[in-house]
């Protein structure tokens, strides 16, 4: 007996026409943001480092258990972790993480993650840095401790950073 490789057909979405346009998208590594109309983000592709905004639950069949050893989403799914009365605006990818702009003025960050933690800051200085503590975003985490009375204007990704611009002209 032959095995069967799953094909378009198996993953295709059934339900697109009723949902908004696609006003637009990002891309990462491998991994995809799309933005509909009414400020839903999508995600799909590679989801290594957790860079699509969704927890993959064991069982669920992926593409990858029955290609690779990766997890991997071959299809959009809606980011959950977002509040639907805050419509996304603007969104931006590096390669296993993401930025997200609501309309709130709220940041949202979730992927890739390297840092130390707060107990770990003490002892920085003993410290082999060349091996960092990681602690991927599996879902979106707001961004906390930027200046109030500033307006975000922008967001961008680089590869593995993110920067935001204030109305003030200050990058963060």
């Amino acid at each position: 007996s032959s095995v069967k490789l799953p094909s378009w057909e198996d993953y295709k979405r059934k339900d697109l026409a009723r949902e908004a346009p696609i006003i637009d998208v990002k891309l990462g590594l491998q991994h995809v943001l799309a933005l509909d109309a009414n400020g839903i983000l999508y995600s799909f592709g590679k989801n290594e480092r957790a860079q699509l905004g969704n927890i993959i639950e064991d069982g669920e069949e992926t593409f990858s258990s029955m290609i690779t050893y990766e997890p991997c989403q071959p299809y959009a799914n809606m980011i959950t972790g977002l509040n639907i009365d805050d419509p996304v605006e603007n969104i931006a990818t590096g390669f296993n993480h993401n930025a997200v702009l609501c309309k709130s003025g709220k940041v949202y960050l979730f992927g890739k993650n390297m840092r130390h933690s707060s107990s770990e800051k003490r002892k920085i200085l003993s410290k082999d840095l060349s091996k960092p503590d990681l602690a991927d975003i599996t879902i979106p985490k707001e961004i906390k401790g930027l200046p109030e009375r500033s307006k975000i204007i922008d967001i961008s990704c680089g590869s593995h950073h993110t920067a935001i611009l204030l109305d003030d002209g200050s990058i963060w």
